[in-house]
């Protein structure tokens, strides 16, 4: 993994498709705390039980979400994240171990935003931090009646 800041690498119009909420003024007070992360395919970005102290934002490259299952090895896939794709959300929202393992099925860019860096954003200015937290909980939301429609659909 490589890492820098994302300074002008990424655009108010990309990350608006991110946070649609956000105006120029709330991307302006964020982009400082954005670093950009590249991950090689078949990298692990955060394992099943440990910490992910980032929430991400996927601009290119395809990530995997996998949770132990109840046998040794065998693992369920639990969603496929295109580029568009938020990552880390429940980590952000809730603090705590990775409930799932998130690996680059391909090389992947992403732009992160460190936990520590959320809560500095939320003190600056708690509108902004509110949209974005917003976006978390929209995100884990669709996650969570996504795998509720699977389950029901297996039982």
């Amino acid at each position: 993994m490589s890492e820098h800041l994302a300074g002008g690498l990424v655009s108010f119009e990309d990350f608006q498709g991110f946070c649609p909420d956000f105006n120029r003024d709330d991307f302006a007070l964020l982009q400082p705390f954005l670093k950009e992360r590249l991950y090689r395919a078949d990298e692990v970005v955060v394992e099943e039980g440990t910490g992910l102290d980032v929430v991400g934002f996927l601009f290119a490259g395809e990530l995997v979400m996998r949770k132990e299952g109840r046998f040794a090895g065998k693992n369920i896939l639990i969603a496929r994240l295109m580029a568009g794709s938020v990552f880390g959300e429940q980590t952000a929202i809730a603090s705590g171990p990775a409930a799932v393992t998130i690996t680059a099925v391909a090389d992947c860019r992403a732009v992160v935003l460190a936990r520590s860096d959320l809560d500095k954003v939320l003190l600056k200015s708690p509108a902004t931090g509110l949209k974005l937290i917003s976006i978390l909980l929209q995100v884990s939301g669709v996650r969570q009646e996504s795998l509720v429609s699977r389950i029901a659909q297996i039982l």
